[in-house]
């Protein structure tokens, strides 16, 4: 199934300050079209599962829909990862299995994530 999100910007700052309070390293800018324009499916990072599957209707994926945000679920005592962890699980997990491949592959080291400014 196409991912819905095509009118998505390019680059997106993610930034969840009322989640995680005083924060060591700065937001890190996520590169939105890059990972869509590789053929990574939507439902791998945009998820809301029950009992394994994924149950997430491609119809919710749309640009500033707060319903898919990852905090919305993430952020609550009830989830299996908290935010934080499911970040950097899912992208660093991502980005060793691409490498694991020989395929190209995103950071996962902290700095190459949360740049920070010069």
């Amino acid at each position: 199934m196409s991912c819905l999100l095509v009118a998505q910007d390019d680059f997106i700052i993610i930034n969840n300050k009322s989640s995680y309070g005083q924060k060591e390293r700065p937001d890190p800018v996520f590169p939105h079209r890059r990972h869509t324009d590789s053929g990574l499916s939507c439902s791998y990072c945009h998820h809301r599962y029950l009992d394994g599957k994924n149950l997430l209707d491609y119809s919710e994926l749309k640009a500033g829909n707060p319903e898919i945000r990852c905090a919305n679920c993430h952020n609550r005592t009830d989830s299996r990862h908290g935010l934080m962890d499911s970040y950097h699980l899912l992208c660093m997990g991502c980005h060793k299995d691409s490498e694991i491949k020989y395929k190209r592959s995103g950071p996962r080291l902290c700095g190459n994530c949360h740049v920070k400014k010069r």
